[in-house]
């Protein structure tokens, strides 16, 4: 467990010395590309020679901002294009802002699950399926690991739902509003007849620092940073979740008990995912799409930044094709939309 935890500190580092400082402005500028020897670069990937902004739906220093720089640095390195990312603080700003941008390849973005969750609920007016254009689907966000306060009253996953279930909607669980983290919690809702009261910590470094100073009770992590902040005495791990079928020794053979997904722990159904996919504005030229999409099929390859980056991270670095990633795209938007309605929250039509 160390030994990954010096890992990933080091990937980290590498990757804040090659993309500059991050800074608390609602939308940042810096240029991420950088040049690694290893992996084999094939200019004639490249669909121009401009610099390609990639919009990311997150603050700097969160999980968005890490897996989008992960994915210019790979990208750069086998392509030798330039990429520029900038953030945003709003996840609906992002996407509506991407949507009406020109369809010419310059302004991209990779984007999560919250793609859909934000349009099935209301928040957003962006529909997945009609107001951008799908590129690819790169992958996954691995297992999120369920982290609590560490003076919690429970210590273990069956522990904390036995004591949900005499106090219902008093456990605190920082979230998302109508995101993807929601929607994770609101699967264990549903599945496990338990009830959290929400409260709003949109960022992953919001809900850690909220769980390290005891603001709230719950919240659901990356791997890397639940195993980081763990060791540092700041919070507990009580179990992780992943797509259906994914145990912890695909990503730590060597984690403690306490870090075996709910399946393994023997809930069944208490499985959840968060896909990756590379987007762009509405109406792009298919041929384009393609093009781009091809440029992106090495990044899955173990010497590249973005896999390499990804793992450390504990997520799914893949690539899909235009027509396997579409096939993906549109099952994971009926998902959400159907437990939207489960819950309550889907959007008025």
């Amino acid at each position: 467990m160390k030994n990954k935890a010096i890992l990933g500190a080091a990937l980290l580092l590498t990757l804040f010395s090659t993309t500059g400082c991050f800074d608390n402005k609602s939308e940042t500028q810096v240029e991420t590309s950088k040049n690694t020897p290893q992996v084999q670069q094939d200019t004639s990937l490249a669909w121009t020679d401009n610099t390609v902004t990639l919009y990311i739906p997150g603050k700097p220093g969160g999980g968005s901002d890490l897996t989008t720089r992960f994915l210019s640095n790979g990208w750069s390195d086998k392509t030798g294009m330039n990429f520029a990312a900038k953030n945003f603080n709003s996840t609906v700003a992002s996407f509506t802002q991407l949507a009406n941008k020109k369809p010419n390849g310059l302004t991209l973005s990779e984007t999560h699950s919250a793609l859909f969750t934000q349009y099935v609920t209301g928040s957003s007016d962006v529909d997945p399926l009609k107001d951008i254009t799908l590129i690819a689907h790169m992958g996954n966000n691995g297992l999120r690991a369920i982290a609590v306060r560490t003076d919690a009253p429970y210590n273990t996953f069956a522990e904390l739902v036995e004591y949900m279930k005499a106090n219902p909607n008093t456990v605190k669980a920082g979230i998302s509003p109508n995101g993807t983290t929601q929607f994770l919690l609101g699967t264990l809702e549903h599945n496990l007849g338990i009830k959290f009261k929400y409260v709003e910590a949109s960022q992953e470094t919001d809900r850690l620092t909220s769980l390290a100073g005891g603001f709230i009770d719950l919240g659901t992590v990356s791997l890397a940073n639940g195993e980081e902040y763990e060791q540092a005495g700041k919070l507990k791990i009580l179990g992780t979740v992943g797509a259906n079928g994914a145990v912890i020794d695909d990503f730590m053979p060597t984690a403690p008990e306490n870090y075996k997904t709910l399946q393994e722990m023997g809930y069944e159904k208490s499985y959840a995912v968060t896909n990756y996919y590379v987007i762009g504005p509405k109406g792009m030229d298919s041929a384009l799409v393609e093009k781009i999409n091809m440029s992106l099929k090495d990044l899955a390859n173990k010497d590249n930044p973005y896999y390499i980056g990804m793992k450390g991270m504990g997520q799914m670095a893949q690539w899909h094709s235009v027509e396997e990633s579409m096939a993906n795209f549109k099952d994971e938007y009926e998902s959400k939309a159907a437990v939207a309605k489960s819950l309550g929250i889907y959007r008025e039509e």
